[in-house]
């Protein structure tokens, strides 16, 4: 979509070059080349972030077969993050309830949401450590093994036994 804008604007600028006429046609040329820079330095910048994709790619990292998203009330319910402090998000666990396996990334509207969603989410963890440590040793062993980091405006946890390929992949995303 982005490129397709880009494309338009950039036909538009040069039909307005060929409509050019008179006396201001060089100061008319010399913008349009200005305004053609521009759009060519949006183009070179960095795309946002697809969300989507990358739970979709992040899910066959797992060794959950079947997860379950949640749903922001769901969200807020279990954990206190509330949908005030995010622009966008994903969640997702293991399916059966299982395991502790779970991958979640936020998108905070402000840099102090940054830090209250990564209070949220130690707490999660630590809460999923505290159930497990005398009931699941797998399951406790992936909460010590935890990682929540942030990046920019980006928020991200990883329970999982492949912590690292996951964390690898989400701190790529996000470079």
């Amino acid at each position: 979509m982005k490129k397709f804008a880009v494309l338009m604007i950039a036909c538009a600028l040069a039909l307005s070059s060929f409509a050019a006429c008179g006396g201001n046609e060089g100061d008319t040329q010399s913008k349009n080349e200005s305004e053609a820079s521009k759009v060519i330095s949006t183009e070179d910048s960095k795309a946002p972030l697809n969300l989507s994709a990358l739970s979709a790619d992040l899910k066959t990292k797992l060794v959950a077969t079947e997860t379950l998203d949640k749903s922001s009330e769901d969200l807020f319910n279990d954990t206190g993050i509330a949908d005030s402090t995010y622009e966008n998000y994903f969640w997702f666990s293991e399916m059966s309830g299982l395991s502790s396996e779970t991958v979640a990334l936020f998108e905070a509207k402000t840099e102090a949401d940054v830090a209250t969603i990564k209070g949220f989410l130690d707490g999660y963890v630590q809460s999923v450590k505290n159930q497990m440590k005398d009931y699941n040793a797998d399951n406790y062993d992936m909460a010590t093994k935890a990682v929540i980091k942030t990046s920019g405006l980006y928020v991200y946890m990883v329970i999982s036994p492949n912590v690292d390929t996951i964390d690898g992949a989400i701190a790529s995303a996000l470079a």
